[in-house]
């Protein structure tokens, strides 16, 4: 039975993994559209700000960005079968409900990575090849060099940190994606959640330069948690507690949250 339902699994994995070259000229857009703004936009923002090396605060705010569009893709799909009634053939498959949620959310977690990883490499290197960063909380800091291993090890801890919010950022959207059935309706949603995640967070901006009550939102941010972590892992800066307890809760959380809904949705079926 569990051999049944891995094979299962695995068949539901590639098939959304195959289903994402569908988009392959809308994210090839959308990674032009992610370098004019590392290479046009920061560059241009590090000339005018005084105290911050703009463009290297914002390569891994691109990087999460990347993330977030991705794996957030995952639950217009799903809307899109529950809309058109494709969904009946995915779940008449020999497997239970749970395993089918945790595939589909799986999937898009998977999707995040594939998509980021390029934008993570940049950041990398970008970073490990510059001395210096500043940052508002603590005046300037000196990025010491780093070993090939090292680099390495950075790579794939930043890879889990991707698959966390990714899979949470996938659990988030299919729960979206089920509970709305009118495109119009799921539609509007989307993007106000998108509004909030990208422009609610610190990926553009420092969180001790935000108003005061939008800084407090932005501790409130899954992709906050995301992109915080990140830089402290390549500025080697303090990391937060908040924000680790903050990811870890947010991406199961979501699973759950996806489960409910996507059950709650299907019943019956």
């Amino acid at each position: 039975m569990v051999k049944s339902e891995l094979r299962v699994l695995s068949i539901i994995l590639e098939r959304d993994l195959r289903s994402f070259t569908k988009y392959s000229w809308w994210l090839i857009g959308l990674v032009l559209m992610n370098l004019a703004d590392l290479f046009i936009l920061a560059t241009t923002l590090t000339k005018i700000t005084i105290g911050l090396n703009y463009f290297l605060y914002f390569t891994p705010g691109i990087t999460m960005l990347a993330t977030f569009s991705s794996a957030f893709l995952m639950g217009r799909e799903v809307n899109e079968e529950k809309r058109y009634g494709r969904d009946q053939y995915l779940l008449a498959l020999p497997l239970t409900r749970s395993t089918f949620i945790f595939g589909r959310t799986l999937a898009g977690a998977i999707r995040g990575i594939l998509y980021s990883v390029s934008l993570l490499v940049l950041a990398i290197l970008f970073t490990s090849t510059s001395t210096i960063i500043s940052d508002f909380s603590i005046g300037f800091v000196l990025i010491p060099n780093r070993t090939f291993l090292d680099l390495v090890i950075l790579f794939f801890i930043s890879l889990g940190i991707i698959f966390l919010i990714s899979l949470g950022m996938s659990g988030f959207s299919i729960a979206i994606g089920t509970s709305i059935k009118k495109f119009e309706n799921y539609a509007l949603s989307r993007s106000f959640a998108s509004l909030w995640l990208m422009f609610g967070s610190t990926v553009y901006y420092p969180r001790e330069k935000m108003p005061e009550i939008m800084a407090i939102f932005s501790d409130f941010n899954p992709l906050s948690y995301g992109v915080n972590i990140l830089r402290s892992l390549l500025f080697i800066l303090p990391i937060r507690v908040i924000d680790i307890l903050g990811l870890i809760i947010f991406a199961i959380s979501m699973l759950f949250l996806c489960y409910f809904t996507y059950n709650r949705a299907t019943q019956g079926e």
